[in-house]
């Protein structure tokens, strides 16, 4: 029963829970009465009926795990153009919670004693360089916590780049140094592609093929991809799955068009 993870922007709203087997108090699991899954769909589907009302999404799944089991749950639209509904196996675009699948690669290689948090991330790149300047490096830790001290912006939109290696991306987008590093914390999406990038040289390794065969075929994740749906890069059960983006337009869901940040798989394209 796979939900959904994506790489790009959020389209809808899926939401995630896991409930431990116990509560955090001194009672054991064994003097916990039995969750009751039936009562606790119910609880779901008047939850997101409450929140649909504020938010007004067009859809929305939901994956609950608990001991007892799991609950899947699809609710609204995935396409309001086609009409074709959300179902637990209904694809979203995550967009930058996709940055967590970096930052596990990046730790997976320090603890593997391949990457000093604390070094000039040129010791690792190749064929490219970040400019010095300030009299200070840039070291992953910097780039984790977006403090690079790059000039900020939104990113760009290249729809005509969608072959663009991470490697062309660095060297071609990579912002104006503003700041010293480690000062100042400014949103830096370009940082974190560049953080991608040390995972690819670092291991040697392609950065979606690094996550999906380090992270997300162990995790048994198998409806989850770095690659964009539009990019027709994926295996063939995921074509189709994708939910639409919308808009709002006069109260209403509209479908529209994705603004794709190319390659942002790092910072934000997973599905």
């Amino acid at each position: 029963m796979p939900f959904v993870r994506a790489f790009s922007v959020i389209a809808l709203f899926p939401l995630v829970c896991v409930l431990p087997a116990q509560s955090s108090t001194a009672q054991t699991a064994t003097d916990q009465p039995a969750l009751d899954l039936t009562s606790l769909e119910d609880f779901i589907d008047g939850y997101v009926a409450a929140k649909t009302v504020d938010m007004e999404p067009p859809g929305m799944s939901v994956a609950v795990v608990t001991p007892q089991g799991t609950i899947t749950r699809g609710y609204g639209m995935a396409n309001m153009d086609t009409g074709d509904a959300v179902t637990e196996d209904t694809l979203f675009r995550i967009g930058s919670i996709s940055k967590v699948f970096i930052w596990l690669s990046v730790h997976m290689l320090v603890d593997e004693g391949k990457i000093d948090l604390d070094a000039d991330v040129n010791t690792y790149l190749k064929g490219v360089t970040i400019p010095e300047a300030f009299g200070r490096p840039i070291t992953m830790r910097d780039l984790m916590a977006h403090r690079p001290g790059f000039e900020g912006r939104r990113g760009q939109e290249a729809p005509g780049d969608a072959d663009i290696t991470l490697r062309e991306a660095v060297a071609r987008y990579t912002p104006r140094r503003v700041a010293p590093p480690g000062e100042r914390t400014s949103y830096s999406n370009e940082g974190t592609l560049i953080a991608a990038l040390v995972v690819e040289d670092v291991s040697g390794t392609d950065y979606y093929e690094f996550v999906r065969t380090r992270i997300l075929v162990p995790a048994g994740l198998t409806s989850t991809t770095l690659r964009d749906p539009d990019t027709g890069r994926n295996p063939p059960k995921l074509d189709g799955r994708t939910a639409a983006a919308h808009t709002l337009e006069n109260g209403m869901a509209k479908v529209t068009s994705y603004a794709h940040v190319r390659p942002q798989g790092p910072a934000g394209s997973t599905s």
